[in-house]
């Protein structure tokens, strides 16, 4: 029996850990989690079923930054949590709402006139996050300055 109640944070189904060498730490062997420089990395595999949690760039089985997909894949999550449903079926361009949303950029707009309650911050957070270019979604570190994460909630009461 499914349980409705959980939500699912972690998929392992596309992870990839890529060794090389720390200039750091002559002759030692580390990550980029170590602080070294970022890696492109290809899709080996497929993953069962985490498709509508995975970035475009991966479907498309181009290059990736293995940070870049991750916050996609937060992005959506958000997204779930905020609106109570995906955004669109597939990160690919033959999906309406993802050409709308993360190609010419509509998200923000489309979420405030249809959401009434939702913050225009949270909205430009999703919009940011959910960029088809990874060049134009935020990193980490902005998104953990954006106004929505650093809104302190108990001053709205």
């Amino acid at each position: 029996m499914l349980d409705k109640q959980k939500i699912k944070i972690i998929d392992f189904d596309l992870s990839l850990r890529i060794p090389f060498t720390d200039s750091f730490n002559e002759g030692c062997i580390t990550d980029v989690s170590g602080g070294s420089k970022r890696i492109s990395m290809k899709a080996q595999g497929q993953g069962s079923d985490s498709w509508r949690y995975t970035a475009p760039e991966v479907i498309s089985r181009k290059n990736f930054d293995g940070f870049a997909i991750d916050l996609w894949s937060a992005g959506i999550i958000l997204y779930i949590m905020l609106v109570g449903t995906f955004p669109f079926e597939s990160a690919q361009r033959v999906d309406r709402n993802f050409v709308q949303y993360s190609v010419e950029g509509a998200l923000e707009e489309i979420l405030r006139e249809n959401f009434s309650t939702m913050s225009k911050e949270a909205s430009n957070l999703l919009q940011n996050m959910l960029w088809e270019n990874p060049a134009k979604r935020l990193s980490l570190l902005q998104i953990m300055e954006h106004p929505w994460v650093l809104n302190d909630v108990t001053e709205s009461n």
